[in-house]
């Protein structure tokens, strides 16, 4: 199963947590009683191989899949976004629109971690702005993943 049992509500139907309109008996979803919950779908060639790496680099644990689809969560009870690799048939050929920034205590000590497991490394020196530092790194796949300082 996809979704795996530790996704206690979170069903893909309505959303219970939003408040109910009196009038229509519909929703507003601007009234939230909490904050919406966000998953990362990355589209990738081999979801087994793909998930297996962010798994490690991550620590995710692999949880769940559907079809082409799989899915990997935070270990244990840390904090994060689930992450659904998709198998799509075309490849990846431009720069991503939206990446993942991933918060370390050392960047370079991550980054050759992160090649080790089979990242590539696609700035050769961190950039710098703003105060903060990063990494553009890409996963065996190619896409963009920011390593950046805490």
């Amino acid at each position: 199963m996809l979704w795996g049992d530790d996704d206690r509500g979170r069903g893909r139907g309505p959303d219970p947590m939003a408040k109910r309109d009196a009038t229509t008996g519909g929703t507003h979803e601007r009234e939230r009683e909490r904050p919406m919950r966000v998953e990362v779908n990355i589209d990738c060639a081999d979801a087994d191989a793909l998930r297996a790496f962010y798994c490690a680099a991550l620590g995710y644990e692999a949880r769940g899949e559907a079809g082409t689809y799989r899915a990997c969560l935070p270990a244990g009870d840390a904090i994060g976004p689930k992450i659904v690799f998709q198998e799509v048939p075309e490849p990846k050929t431009v720069k991503n629109r939206m990446h993942l920034d991933v918060i370390v205590d050392d960047i370079e000590a991550e980054a050759a971690r992160w090649i080790a497991l089979g990242a590539t490394r696609i700035t050769v020196a961190p950039v710098r702005e703003h105060g903060g530092a990063w990494i553009v790194m890409g996963d065996p796949e190619g896409n963009e993943i920011c390593l950046c300082d805490s």
